[in-house]
């Protein structure tokens, strides 16, 4: 097939409207429409006994020339119509001529000739329009007047080509002939415009190779000193980590010794507040704590006397006898001094006194068995003879620290309060009252020979008065 546009008559239009899509008739007969002006054409009757020998030339041709040809450059030319979709009259609903999936080329190289169904030969021309517009930049077919207007069109582009052709050659010629000159012009203005600078330059360049060369000396130099330097930053360097270390390690020691002696300042502390409390404990009073239940003295919790309406057991007063043994044996001891006549012997609710004299042992204890008569002899003479140590106390109390205790302590177990009333601390031939009343007075002042040991140490007064008061009431 030739490389000209083929040329197709106009026939009647069939199913024309106003719009593109009123040429796509449902139940019309496949019809080709022009793809510039969409007016329908009648087909020339070369299609229809279009033999296969020249469909398969026409293909080769289309297919050489699309691998080989480069891209058509377009110029635009004047009045030339804008491109446009194509457009084609669809057969009926029951008549499908190409597939979506169906490769024109394949289709046109299954065309058996002329005596091909019409279906086929109506797929073969679709085909062959389609590879037409394949290989050129207008969509095929197109009507007689439609072709004429494209070739006048690149007609005029074909000579507006040319006639740009031909004055490119002509300044290209003109570039040839003119450039030797030129370059004949520049070389010898060049000679005129720098052969007086030449020496100059000469001596410029001298110069600077010679500084040149003192600089990269003075590199070298530098480069030796830089690797000196860069040696000796490494050993400061080193030095420096050690001396860091080290200083961590001796800081690290001295925070922990900080710690420690933070720690051991804390106990110090705690030790000092403790030790201070300690001294001013007083250990007799925590040790035998005196007071009183009514009219009854009391020493460590246990009753020291009995009244009528109150008879404590003897049990409990034998025990507290005990008690009051052991703190006249440590009064004496806090005293350091040593009873002359008597010696005490605490053990409990059978504690004794010794009457050195005689060397004879009395009880300091009441008994309730058959010998009670005789029992209740000595256990007056062991009250007296534990009196007797007491005043022995309370004499040298008196003497060193410059305080009178506040009942006075008679001979043969007598006491005397601020009212010159006498109580004896005999429980033979004497009330229960009085004796009751008679050992409340010796538990007093014991308790002020207690306070008065703990002033002494303390170096301070303490004022008992008031509860001195509170318990003689």
């Amino acid at each position: 097939m030739s490389q000209q546009t083929p040329t197709f008559t106009t026939g009647q239009f069939v199913g024309a409207s106003s719009s593109n899509d009123s040429v796509l008739g449902s139940t019309m007969p496949y019809q080709p429409v022009c793809q510039r002006c969409f007016n329908p054409l009648q087909l020339d009757q070369d299609f229809e006994h279009l033999q296969k020998t020249e469909l398969l030339t026409l293909i080769d041709a289309t297919t050489a020339d699309s691998e080989t040809s480069d891209p058509i450059n377009l110029v635009p030319v004047k009045n030339s119509t804008t491109p446009r979709p194509r457009f084609i009259v669809p057969p009926n609903s029951a008549l499908s001529l190409l597939n979506d999936e169906e490769d024109p080329l394949e289709t046109l190289q299954s065309y058996a000739g002329p005596t091909s169904s019409l279906d086929h030969r109506l797929k073969v021309n679709a085909c062959l329009f389609d590879v037409l517009s394949g290989r050129t930049e207008v969509d095929h077919p197109l009507c007689q007047e439609c072709a004429d207007t494209l070739l006048l069109a690149k007609q005029q582009c074909l000579e507006f080509q040319e006639e740009e052709m031909k004055c490119l050659q002509f300044y290209l010629s003109y570039l040839d002939s003119t450039a030797g000159k030129i370059e004949a012009k520049l070389k010898s203005s060049n000679r005129k415009k720098y052969g007086t600078n030449v020496s100059e330059l000469e001596q410029t360049l001298n110069a600077l190779q010679s500084n040149l060369n003192e600089l990269l000396i003075e590199n070298d130099k530098l480069d030796k000193q830089i690797i000196q330097d860069t040696v000796e930053l490494e050993k400061r360097t080193e030095e420096l980590d050690r001396a860091t270390t080290q200083y961590n390690d001796q800081k690290l020691a001295l925070m922990e010794a900080e710690e420690e002696m933070q720690c051991l300042e804390s106990r110090l502390s705690y030790a000092r507040s403790h030790l201070h409390r300690l001294q001013r404990t007083n250990v007799l009073n925590i040790a035998f704590p005196i007071w009183y239940d009514g009219h009854i003295g009391v020493i460590n919790g246990l009753h020291l006397g009995r009244l009528p309406n109150r008879p404590v057991g003897w049990g409990e007063i034998n025990a507290a006898w005990g008690q009051c043994a052991l703190l006249l044996q440590c009064i004496g001891k806090k005293l350091n001094y040593i009873f002359q006549n008597h010696r005490i012997v605490p053990m409990g609710s059978q504690s004794k006194m010794v009457q050195l004299s005689i060397s004879k042992e009395f009880p300091l204890y009441y008994t309730t068995g058959g010998m009670r008569l005789l029992s209740a002899g000595k256990f007056d003479t062991a009250m007296i003879n534990f009196l007797d140590c007491l005043k022995s106390a309370q004499q040298i109390i008196e003497h060193t620290s410059y305080m009178q205790l506040p009942f006075r302590i008679k001979d043969k177990g007598k006491l005397q309060d601020p009212d010159g009333q006498i109580y004896s601390i005999r429980w033979n031939g004497n009330s229960e009252e009085n004796w009751t009343k008679a050992l409340k007075m010796m538990l007093i002042n014991m308790k002020w020979i207690i306070a008065a040991l703990s002033t002494k140490k303390n170096k301070k007064a303490i004022n008992i008065q008031s509860t001195l008061s509170t318990m003689d009431k």
